[in-house]
């Protein structure tokens, strides 16, 4: 049987202390919201509305998050950004795109805060693969990438985590088992889903049920975090001396918005998604043991 507690939002850094089988719920405190200025800039208001978040990174030190943007022009990952979340500045990467499968994104990757990024053009048919490399405020075509640089980015069907494989298991219509072995994680869910090394965690959110579920797959600790919308797409996970960072989308704000004093206008409603992040701890044997310690 499964044990529920709540706790209030300055109680929040007891997260997935290890228990067997136990279950928490809290509210996601801390949350910050990239500026969506310009998107909004670059894009009309009909690319805004169709544009996906196709997938996302952190630099290693969490300086950066590289995001990857697509529906622009065709079904493809077309466009990187990368957000400072130091500076809170969200700048382009790679150019805009103009015509309909040109370019492509084939996946980013990171040395440091150096962001390097595949990608192909086909301006005659024929695809051409070419290469970036950002380096602070500058970035640069390049002939290749280093041999050993992973790549990724984009969602995964199966992922090792420590001595476990979580994989996304097809159900057809209804969705997606997520799975390690023979333990079934979640149920009839999206394939939208992330994970960390140190200690093995999965990170997830089901369609409506308005929250984001993070497992300890050692203790299979369930922590459920509350947000602002019915679901969320799980864009980017990186593991921090105290805890880790969480990237993810919502449709509307990151924050639930406060009703307008009566007079005043509701806000126009939204054409883009908003990418959100918290910094959360995580109260592992090894890691946060003060109940009372708070997210940044």
């Amino acid at each position: 049987m499964q044990r529920l507690v709540v706790f209030t939002i300055s109680a929040v850094a007891a997260l997935l202390t290890p228990g067997a089988h136990a279950q928490t719920a809290s509210h996601l405190p801390g949350v910050l919201q990239v500026p969506d200025d310009a998107f909004r800039a670059m894009f009309t208001k009909e690319q805004l509305a169709y544009m996906s978040l196709d997938g996302a990174s952190f630099s290693p030190d969490g300086h950066y998050l590289a995001i990857i943007v697509g529906d622009i022009l065709s079904g493809e990952p077309e466009q990187v950004w990368r957000f400072d979340l130091t500076t809170h500045k969200l700048v382009a990467i790679s150019a805009k795109p103009e015509h309909p499968y040109d370019p492509t994104i084939d996946g980013i990757g990171w040395i440091g805060d150096t962001l390097y990024t595949a990608a192909a053009r086909t301006p005659d048919g024929i695809e051409r693969k070419f290469f970036l490399k950002t380096e602070g405020d500058t970035t640069t075509e390049i002939a290749s990438i280093p041999a050993d640089l992973p790549l990724g980015g984009f969602q995964d069907f199966s992922r090792q985590v420590g001595p476990y494989t979580v994989e996304a298991v097809e159900l057809g219509k209804v969705g997606f088992n997520l799975v390690a072995g023979k333990t079934v994680l979640a149920k009839s869910t999206d394939n939208n889903w992330r994970t960390l090394d140190g200690p093995p965690t999965l990170i997830f959110s089901d369609p409506g049920s308005g929250s984001i579920t993070v497992v300890d797959l050692k203790t299979l600790r369930r922590h459920q975090l509350s947000i602002s919308a019915s679901e969320a797409g799980i864009l980017a996970a990186q593991r921090t001396p105290t805890g880790f960072l969480l990237a993810y989308s919502v449709p509307d704000a990151c924050q639930p918005a406060e009703s307008p004093a009566p007079g005043i206008q509701k806000p126009q409603e939204r054409h883009v998604k908003a990418v959100c992040i918290v910094d959360l701890p995580y109260r592992g044997p090894h890691l946060i043991t003060s109940r009372k310690a708070t997210a940044k």
